[in-house]
């Protein structure tokens, strides 16, 4: 691992999405958008509908603890949710 943030959220959150745009011919991540219980929504950085897909839902129990991250020297190119038990999403 070469670096660590932390951040937690005040809400239950039942679904993660991921927006991306295209640069230089490569898909990038731009957003999330962050689905909570009551129905809000918490956007991180640039999100659009067009492009949005959905990454996870979160069912009960379930819990996020940590994403793995794939960059190049332009930004983030994907993203998988790591979970308690060490799974990965798609």
């Amino acid at each position: 691992m070469l670096e660590e943030r932390q951040v937690r959220f005040d809400g239950e959150i039942e679904a993660i999405s991921v927006s991306t745009i295209d640069l230089f011919g490569r898909k990038y991540v731009s957003g999330l958008r962050l689905q909570q219980a009551d129905g809000t929504y918490l956007n991180l950085g640039y999100c659009h509908p067009d492009t949005e897909m959905l990454l996870v839902t979160l069912n009960g129990p379930d819990y996020l603890i940590g994403f793995h991250v794939a960059l190049d020297e332009r930004g983030v190119r994907g993203l998988r949710v790591l979970w308690p038990d060490e799974r990965l999403s798609e």
